[in-house]
């Protein structure tokens, strides 16, 4: 069996590397997400101008996993972080 590895996204400027954690944006500066948070962004870029519930990324992210509301905010914080800190050198 032959793994393919995801594409990447594209968000604007940002293009995102998910096996790699990594999003680089236009002039090659790099921010790395975690795992889960790759898979949070990912799921969002995928459901781009809908409404996501967090019940929906509870489901996706942590099936049959107990999180509190917290862990998501905080995961959401930081995805908003390390994308600000690209997104604000492209302009």
């Amino acid at each position: 069996m032959t793994y393919e590895a995801a594409p990447p996204l594209r968000i604007n400027d940002l293009v995102t590397c998910p096996e790699a954690g990594e999003i680089r944006n236009s002039f090659e500066e790099m921010a790395r997400l975690g795992p889960v948070n790759m898979r949070i962004l990912e799921f969002l870029v995928s459901r781009a101008g809908q409404v996501v519930l967090r019940n929906d990324l509870f489901e996706e992210i942590w099936a049959n996993q107990v999180i509190s509301d917290d862990a998501l905010t905080r995961c959401i914080s930081d995805i908003r972080l390390e994308l600000n800190k690209l997104s604000a050198n492209c302009e």
